[in-house]
């Protein structure tokens, strides 16, 4: 007896399974003239468009004109054992060429993780010299007259060279 109703409960499973799977292909061959898979697509890409972008069309140029507008630092190759102005050492410019204003956070060495400490000299102005040569990593802080600004990474090379 235990073995016939363990037949019919495998049996029943099986149709079961076979509805669910003639039930799931029906709806995804017959969803309307566009097809259900299509539909879903455009949903999700609408609701995909509403999340990460969550704002209208003038909204969006404006955060793409001010990423466009945020400032941008450049470097030239530094020598060991000279003393630099953070000056000397980045140059900062908004999105018209014109200089902008930047903060050193801090400078440390990537290979010894060592943080390479500002001197200040007479004039109170923060001076770097770097002890080996290698690739220094600087946290920055840019900004511009019009209010645009970035934080973030900027990498300096220290060589060994002539010293003028």
């Amino acid at each position: 007896m235990t073995e016939i109703i363990r037949n019919y409960g495998r049996t029943l499973l099986a149709m079961v399974v076979a509805g669910a799977l003639l039930t799931l292909f029906f709806c995804l061959s017959f969803a309307g003239e566009k097809g259900l898979p299509r539909t879903l697509g455009k949903q999700m890409k609408e609701k995909m468009g509403q999340e990460t972008y969550g704002m209208t069309t003038s909204d969006q140029a404006i955060r793409r004109a001010k990423e466009d507008s945020v400032p941008t630092a450049t470097t030239q190759t530094l020598l060991v054992g000279k003393s630099y102005q953070a000056k000397d050492m980045i140059l900062a410019r908004d999105a018209r060429g014109e200089e902008a204003s930047f903060s050193i956070l801090w400078i440390e060495d990537t290979d010894s993780r060592e943080v390479v400490k500002a001197q200040e000299d007479a004039a109170g102005e923060e001076n770097y010299c770097f002890e080996r040569s290698g690739i220094y990593r600087a946290k920055v802080m840019l900004w511009d007259a019009q209010g645009a600004s970035q934080n973030g990474w900027i990498y300096l090379r220290v060589e060994e060279g002539e010293q003028g």
